[in-house]
């Protein structure tokens, strides 16, 4: 899988009002969607969700959302088990 491309402290407005597991940012649209097949694959929800930086676009890979903190933290550990060590609460 590819690394991500921008540093995970990106700003991305996630839809909803569900909290999310951010797994990823990348600058292929085909590596984003073989990121959130991972994530489906490992039985959570994922959304993929667009930003501009320095004119370029990139996808962040989500996981979620989920309706509360416990299910949150099992998406978080659930997401670092599927491969994305660097997956973080936003």
């Amino acid at each position: 899988a590819a690394e991500p491309v921008v540093p995970a402290k990106t700003k991305v407005k996630a839809s909803g009002n569900g909290r999310y597991v951010q797994v990823g940012t990348y600058g292929q649209p085909a590596n984003a969607q073989a990121a959130a097949q991972r994530i489906l694959r490992a039985g959570l929800p994922a959304r993929i969700g667009k930003v501009q930086r320095g004119g370029k676009s990139y996808q962040v890979v989500l996981a979620g959302p989920f309706a509360n903190k416990a299910s949150l933290g099992q998406g978080l550990r659930t997401s670092q088990a599927a491969g994305f060590g660097d997956a973080f609460i936003r």
